[in-house]
């Protein structure tokens, strides 16, 4: 994936920060401050946030149209 591919890649980081605001909004309400929500938040964004990245971009990379956006 590449140049090519940028108008792909900017609705699915739209799609992965849906997914991951209200699991940050969650973890804020429910953990006080301090180490536990400086845990938490970096929790969610290893967990959620990478989870929904890796989803979009492996469903882009499952197939064969990103290779032809160039050609």
């Amino acid at each position: 994936m590449g140049a090519g591919d940028a108008r792909y890649l900017a609705w699915t980081s739209l799609v992965n920060l849906v997914v991951y605001l209200p699991v940050l909004w969650v973890v804020t309400a429910l953990l006080p401050s301090g180490t536990a929500a400086l845990l938490g938040l970096t929790a969610a964004f290893a967990v959620a946030f990478m989870l929904a990245r890796a989803t979009t971009l492996g469903l882009r990379a499952r197939g064969d149209s990103w290779v032809r956006l160039g050609v």
